[in-house]
C-alpha cells in the first residue's frame, strides 16, 4: 500500500491525511474490540496511533502503521488462541467429569457442544495429540488400575464403574494397556 500510494503513483498530501486518518480510525476500533476480550495493553497502542498524526514523514509513518497493524494481528491471534484454548479446556474438563458414562461418545461430546464429531475430533488430536478415544480409554483404564489394586470391588463392578458395559472390551483394554490381565494386577499387588 505504502508503494502504491507513495512511491509509484503518489497521492496528494490532503489524500495522505486522509488515508492515515481513517486508519487511525479503524485501528483505534479495532483496539476496542480486542481489548475486550484479551488481556491487551490498549493504551499503548491507543498511543502510538494517535502519535502517528505527529509524523509528517511518509516513510516513517508508514513503518509505524506497520508496525501497529502487526501488534493488532498479534493480539487478534492471541484472542482466537484464548478463545480456542478455552474451548478445549472445558472439552477436557467434560471428559474427566463423565468418563465413566458409558454413553459417553465423540458425537455426544459433539453435541453438548454444539460442534460436528468431525471439527470436535480434530480439535482434540490437534490440541492433545491423542485421539477422543485414547484420552478416554487411558482415563478409564488410570481408574481401573486404581481399584484393582485398591479396593475389592469385583472386575465385573470395576468394569462397569469405568465405563465399560462389555465386560470383554474392559479386560482386553486393561491387558493392552498393563500387560497383564485385572485379575493378575489384582494378584501382583498382594504379593
Amino acid at each position: 500500500m505504502y508503494y502504491r500510494n507513495y512511491v509509484t503513483s503518489p497521492i496528494s498530501e490532503q489524500m495522505q491525511r486522509q488515508l492515515a486518518h481513517d486508519l487511525r480510525g479503524t485501528f483505534i476500533r479495532l483496539i476496542g474490540e480486542i481489548s475486550a476480550s484479551v488481556a491487551l495493553e490498549p493504551n499503548g497502542l491507543y498511543t502510538t496511533v494517535m502519535g502517528l498524526r505527529t509524523h509528517s514523514d511518509a516513510a516513517h509513518q508508514q513503518r509505524l502503521f506497520g508496525q501497529t497493524a502487526t501488534r493488532l494481528c498479534e493480539a487478534v491471534n492471541a484472542s482466537k488462541l484464548s478463545a480456542r484454548s478455552e474451548f478445549m479446556h472445558r472439552i477436557l474438563e467434560y471428559i474427566e467429569t463423565n468418563f465413566s458414562d458409558t454413553g459417553l461418545s465423540l458425537q455426544s461430546l459433539a453435541d453438548s457442544f454444539h460442534v460436528s464429531q468431525a471439527h470436535l475430533s480434530r480439535q482434540i488430536k490437534m490440541w492433545t495429540g491423542s485421539t477422543f478415544s485414547d484420552i478416554v480409554e487411558e482415563r478409564r483404564m488410570r481408574m481401573a488400575r486404581e481399584y484393582v489394586t485398591e479396593t475389592s470391588l469385583s472386575i465385573a463392578e470395576i468394569s462397569e464403574r469405568c465405563g465399560y458395559y462389555i465386560q470383554n472390551t474392559f479386560f482386553k483394554a486393561f491387558q493392552r494397556l498393563f500387560g497383564v490381565s485385572p485379575t493378575m494386577m489384582r494378584k501382583m499387588k498382594k504379593v
